[in-house]
């Protein structure tokens, strides 16, 4: 899986970048999507880091808006250490519903 990208590219890209939003809240996931798309940006959405992980990722300029206490095996900072580990870099948002001081240092 690549998503990164050199960022060295002059020519426009005929794809426009994407913005990946997993989050467990259907509710939150839907008002992120529509806000996101109001503003004419593409997004895909996912449930869980496991439907995020299985689903296909071209090589395509993306963000991820990821929440931090996802359900299941993998939560949001298992996601993004995973990410990183296999040298995926994709710039990422930590959303959550619920934060400390601690858990955002």
């Amino acid at each position: 899986m690549s998503l990164a990208h050199s960022g060295n590219d002059l020519a426009p890209d005929p794809v426009p970048p994407l913005i990946y939003v997993v989050e467990d809240d259907r509710d939150l996931r839907s008002s992120l999507r529509d806000l996101l798309e109001f503003n004419d940006m593409a997004v895909e959405e996912f449930s869980s880091a496991e439907g995020f992980l299985a689903s296909s990722h071209p090589n395509r300029k993306a963000c991820l808006l990821l929440d931090v206490d996802l359900p299941g095996a993998i939560g949001g900072r298992d996601l993004l250490r995973w990410l990183q580990k296999t040298e995926c870099y994709i710039p990422t948002i930590f959303i959550t519903g619920s934060c400390s001081v601690k858990m955002a240092l």
